[in-house]
């Protein structure tokens, strides 16, 4: 017959606590993204790209201002695969 030891046995620990979110990157104005080189063509295409995204801010356990970097406005992106 099997013994419950189940008295005997230790609760486990208390979990850790998660790090701070920090905030995210401003978006992209791309007018067009692509993956292969080859295959992209520019010719006669006329590009009006929008503002890009202003990066997030957040504050730090300290109350010290966090900011990220502003996304960017550019013609043509490679992407990588």
């Amino acid at each position: 017959m099997l013994e419950d030891r189940s008295a005997y046995s230790c609760n486990g620990g208390p979990g850790g606590y998660g790090g701070e979110g920090g905030p995210g990157r401003g978006g992209d104005s791309i007018g067009i993204a692509y993956l292969d080189e080859d295959r992209l063509t520019v010719e006669g295409v006329t590009f009006t790209l929008g503002p890009p995204g202003k990066g997030g801010i957040s504050w730090d356990d300290q109350g010290k201002m966090i900011s990220c970097e502003d996304g960017v406005a550019v013609e043509t992106r490679r992407f990588a695969e």
